[in-house]
């Protein structure tokens, strides 16, 4: 709060890998992408050029055909630290 956007946006990139591409003036997307063996989540960056937010929209939407919705509610829970 109070750090202004691009401070913000340069701290969440520690986490999320879309806002480089966003910076650079590129659509981009991270979903899910189901679990892992071990039942770690595993995601999906689609990066398209710029202008193209119609063809990430359209290549989730066969992601989501071949893969419906992953349920993280499935995975494992955290180890409590009470």
């Amino acid at each position: 709060d109070g750090k202004g956007w691009i401070a913000t946006t340069l701290s969440v990139a520690n986490w999320i890998l879309t806002p480089p591409w966003n910076l650079a003036g590129l659509p981009a997307a991270s979903v899910p992408g189901g679990m892992s063996s071990d039942g770690l989540p595993i995601g999906i960056q689609v990066v398209a050029a710029a202008g193209q937010e119609s063809s990430i929209i359209r290549v989730l939407g066969q992601l989501q055909e071949l893969q419906p919705r992953a349920r993280f509610d499935d995975a494992p829970s955290p180890v409590s630290t009470r």
